[in-house]
């Protein structure tokens, strides 16, 4: 075989057997109660291993994936159920084949595995294979090391997909230059007009006489002012046709180039099992790693940033977990340690455990530990929940270690934990296992594309909180806040929570809290059971926002993931809630009494506010009430059509997907009550198509507002125009 060809041929294998590596151990997690069609799948995928390795001539990785064919097919074939020495053995054989490639990407000369061979009873080759073949680094085509971490793998059916919403962008994009057209026409028509008025002007009370037709009368100018308004109406009509066109395809673009950026997440984090394996033998204990849900996809940027994260909880839970052999033999325990990944995706998240079964954490040596390192005193960590003190181990510069060794002791492991998942938004907690040991957990975005924040005002400045840090949005009484070992605090839910501004708690200035009338706008950020309640000057809105880096010095504080660029131009800081909720421990708080923007009024006009969603109900309801409405809430169109038909209401604003019953049918059955047919509706929702927008309308809607660009200040113009 020509020599660039066998290059390339073995390039190939090399990602070849990684993923069936990947989906063997993915597969491996249900032994042994496996469906026919997960062990057929297993045979496929050692018969490619053995076919490719024959045809890169490496006779060790034939042999070993050859008796793994076999031992698949005779289990399909038996219909027979997966022994515990077989798993062992597959295991075995999949770390061996996984060695001597690694060896042989590296350009090293791998070793046979002979004591492997003798167990499964075959007869190794009589050589290894000859490293210096064997080339990953210098190919002609091999692109270099940046750019091949900037490349991916894409199905055709995402490309065609891509290719498709771009042709429709480009589409709107050229009749959007047609309407550009049609703007430079009516500033022509505009500037005829204006010579008219000037000829009549000079032409006097003759030009003026209805009578009087031709150029340079009234009667031209007024067929000429009703033509440019016919133009204007259709104008208007097809730009408002081709912004909302856009938006939809804007959209469909965006979640098209997401679903492309989704990757196996065993595509990326491969490599574990080998690194948990090597690291035990480095240590000296012998550890078994198990892994499931891998097989689901995530945006290839977050299990980017993800890697090096459980790269170091693993270490971790090697080098700090797991005894030694003989300690856990003391123990009562098996000789062999476990450690566990699972993946699971829920909704736009997705949540990463790592589990072990070693020595668990001790509050009281963290406590220790902490002190010693100078990372607070002894009165901060008298302060501390039993939670707060866990999440010590994820600060710079905390390690169980007394002594430095090649891998723990420098103080780094967790806290790299943090830091990354801090960036995606993410949230990282850990605890101790009821069975013995400790569960970490991370909970990070499936999509780094774009975040789901809330606006708010504080301090004269504007900040975005995540949504998914948000439990409650409040209006709470100043004559509620208690002081609690000296630091302002409130009771929400049975339960006391601190209270800050939020420009105090991020140690921007020495804020006063602004009330109104009395009332403080809460956020309530919450992550895992720790709690703050952060007073705002005012809440804006939710928009789906990319964060961007952010210059210095701002990069400089821990307070902030990054920044999100606003509609005028500035940029509103993104709240690093995690960071947030470990730095604060409270103090005495102040107000400053606001005016407010109106005073509540008997017999004020009644809002009825229709959303499942608690964030987005509690949102208007704050800017309604504000602005001296009296707001009642329902949560879907049954609880909503019940409470028009017993109490007074002025408006309805209503969401459109909602369970029981949705905004149209809401809407539709109010149009056929004859007491409710007249009463106004606003629909507010994230249903942005032409279609949906022509559908609300046409069923009697008063008003559309789309969420995406939802705005407060609309949503109170329109109420003030219907009431």
């Amino acid at each position: 075989m020509p020599e660039d060809i066998q290059q390339r041929v073995l390039r190939a294998f090399q990602e070849e057997h990684r993923e069936h590596i990947s989906g063997i151990r993915n597969i491996l997690t249900g032994w042994p109660a496996l469906s026919r069609e997960a062990m057929d799948e297993m045979l496929r995928m050692a018969h490619s291993m053995k076919g490719g390795a024959r045809v890169c001539d490496l006779e060790v990785v034939e042999k070993l994936t050859h008796y793994l064919e076999q031992m698949f097919a005779d289990l399909v074939k038996s219909g027979q159920t997966g022994t515990d020495l077989q798993q062992r053995r597959v295991e075995n054989i999949l770390a061996a084949v996984e060695d001597y490639m690694e060896a042989l990407s590296q350009r090293q000369k791998p070793e046979v595995p002979e004591t492997l061979f003798h167990d499964l009873g075959i007869t190794p080759p009589s050589s290894g294979y000859e490293s210096e073949a064997f080339d990953v680094t210098e190919v002609e085509t091999t692109p270099t090391k940046s750019s091949k971490q900037d490349t991916l793998r894409m199905s055709a059916s995402h490309l065609d997909r891509l290719l498709h919403s771009s042709s429709l962008v480009l589409t709107q994009a050229m009749q959007q230059h047609d309407v550009g057209l049609g703007l430079n026409d009516i500033a022509q028509s505009v500037d005829q007009l204006q010579q008219q008025c000037d000829a009549i002007r000079s032409r006097g009370a003759l030009a003026l006489s209805p009578k009087e037709a031709g150029p340079g009368t009234m009667h031209d100018l007024q067929r000429n002012i009703s033509k440019l308004g016919r133009v204007i109406r259709e104008l208007k009509t097809r730009q408002q046709q081709g912004t909302r066109a856009l938006q939809v395809l804007a959209s469909q673009l965006q979640q098209n180039v997401r679903g492309a950026r989704m990757v196996p997440a065993s595509s990326i984090l491969e490599g574990f099992p080998k690194m948990v394996r090597d690291l035990a033998k480095a240590e000296g204990k012998d550890v078994a790693f198990k892994s499931s849900g891998l097989e689901g996809n995530v945006d290839r940027l977050v299990l980017q940033s993800l890697k090096d994260p459980i790269m170091h909880a693993l270490r971790n839970a090697v080098t700090h977990g797991i005894e030694l052999p003989r300690t856990r033999e003391r123990k009562g325990k098996t000789s062999q340690g476990t450690i566990e990944l699972f993946m699971q995706i829920t909704g736009n998240h997705v949540k990463l455990r790592i589990l072990d079964d070693g020595r668990g954490l001790d509050d009281d040596f963290i406590r220790q530990r902490s002190i010693e390192a100078g990372l607070l005193n002894e009165d901060e960590v008298k302060l501390l929940s039993a939670e707060e003190i866990r999440m010590l181990v994820f600060r710079p510069g905390f390690s169980t270690r007394r002594s430095t060794t090649s891998l723990a002791g420098r103080g780094m492991g967790l806290s790299v934990v943090r830091e990354a998942v801090n960036q995606l938004q993410g949230a990282v907690g850990i605890r101790s296992r009821l069975s013995g040991g400790t569960e970490l957990e991370i909970n990070a975005p499936l999509s780094a594309a774009t975040y789901r924040l809330l606006l708010v005002q504080a301090g004269g400045q504007s900040f975005a909180i995540p949504i998914n840090a948000i439990s409650h949005l409040r209006r709470i009484a100043v004559s509620s806040v208690e002081m609690l070992n000296n630091r302002a605090t409130v009771w929400l839910d049975g339960e006391p929570v601190l209270l800050a501004s939020l420009s105090d708690a991020l140690e921007l200035k020495d804020a006063e809290l602004g009330s109104d009338a009395g009332y403080l706008r809460v956020v309530v950020i919450s992550i895992g059971t720790r709690k703050l309640a952060v007073g705002v000057d005012d809440l804006d809105r939710e928009i789906d926002a990319m964060l961007m880096s952010l210059p210095y010095p701002a990069s400089e504080s821990p307070y902030f993931s990054g920044g999100v660029i606003m509609e005028d131009g500035n940029v509103a800081l993104v709240v690093n809630c995690s960071e947030l909720l470990d730095q604060f421990r409270g103090r005495k708080l102040q107000y400053a009494e606001q005016t407010p923007k109106s005073e509540f009024l008997p017999g004020a006009p009644v809002v009825l506010i229709v959303d499942d969603s608690f964030t987005a109900r509690t949102l208007q309801k704050n800017i309604l009430e504000s602005e001296g409405y009296e707001v009642k809430i329902a949560v879907d169109g049954l609880q909503a059509l019940a409470a028009l038909r017993t109490s007074k209401c002025d408006v309805v604003v209503s969401d459109i997907q909602m369970p029981n019953m949705d905004g149209f049918e809401l809407l539709a059955a109010m149009k056929l009550d004859a007491k409710l047919k007249e009463l106004p509706v606003i629909l507010v929702t994230s249903l942005n198509s032409e279609e949906d927008q022509t559908k609300g309308l046409s069923l009697g809607a008063d008003a559309y507002i789309v969420k995406q660009k939802f705005d407060h200040g609309e949503l109170l113009a329109t109420v003030r125009q219907l009431v």
